[in-house]
């Protein structure tokens, strides 16, 4: 698991890890997901646009945690807007109007926390210039 500060090297001489090769079947699974959630969308199918965008939400995730992000603060705080992100997605399925405004509320706590765990890793002046 990579924290912040570690870096990726390539070996050929390791096999990947499990925990890598889980990602990389849950991240094929949550494309899967995102293509039912097109093809639900452009022909109409309700039931299937639910089913297909809170599975890929869900792989969302799985995928994060996959990767470790609970042994790390940085990896935690995204986990928890992706969560976030979960809780919204799902309450804008709704019709109703106390939803949408939940996962109004639910998307904007998801971006707090996106922003808290990108500066958790520091920020530097010359990158804010930008």
């Amino acid at each position: 698991m990579l924290g912040i500060g570690k870096s990726l090297s390539f070996d050929r001489r390791r096999k990947p890890t499990v925990h890598m090769l889980a990602a990389i079947s849950l991240t094929f699974a949550c494309l899967a997901a995102v293509a039912a959630l097109l093809v639900s969308d452009w022909h109409g199918l309700s039931v299937w646009r639910v089913i297909s965008k809170l599975a890929a939400s869900t792989f969302f995730v799985l995928i994060a945690v996959s990767l470790g992000a609970l042994n790390f603060t940085y990896g935690q705080l995204i986990l928890g807007a992706l969560l976030l992100g979960w809780l919204g997605d799902a309450l804008l399925l709704s019709r109703a109007p106390k939803a949408f405004m939940g996962g109004l509320v639910a998307f904007l706590l998801s971006h707090v926390l996106f922003a808290t765990a990108f500066a958790s890793g520091g920020l530097a002046v010359s990158a804010l210039a930008l």
